[in-house]
């Protein structure tokens, strides 16, 4: 599973800020591999820090194993 969203521009400066970048990943690169790649927007939608949305991944996990969704 991968994370499709950036954040939004004022919590991407601050986490610039203090060193950390967001990481991209190389979804080619790892279909390449053979592995199945789930890409979505994950974030939540908090304001002082970027997590990931439980329920968006609560809901994706349950396609993936009902086999309702296809990279």
């Amino acid at each position: 599973m991968v994370n499709t969203k950036m954040p939004p521009n004022d919590l991407l400066q601050r986490y610039l800020k203090e060193g950390q970048e967001p990481v991209v990943p190389d979804v080619g690169s790892i279909a390449r591999q053979n592995i199945a790649v789930y890409a979505e927007d994950l974030i939540g939608d908090q304001n002082s820090y970027v997590r990931h949305d439980p329920h968006k991944l609560t809901t994706l996990i349950m396609k993936i194993a009902k086999n309702e969704t296809r990279p």
